[in-house]
């Protein structure tokens, strides 16, 4: 994969990957543990998800 010298997106999305399967990791680890899951966690974990889904699937100008 060649990197556009003006364009860092690919790495944006990269780091929004990881944050939000850490975040993912993280509600269930904490679902495994005390059987209940956290509202708000979960909430922004699936905005974060969508958010990133948005950024990879919108068209990028060239």
């Amino acid at each position: 994969m060649k990197r556009q010298p003006n364009s860092n997106t690919t790495l944006i999305i990269y780091i929004a990957i990881f944050i939000w399967s850490l975040g993912g990791y993280l509600v269930v680890k904490d679902y495994l543990k005390n059987g209940v899951l956290n509202g708000p966690m979960v909430l922004l974990l699936i905005l974060g998800i969508l958010l990133t889904a948005l950024a990879i699937f919108h068209p990028r100008k060239k």
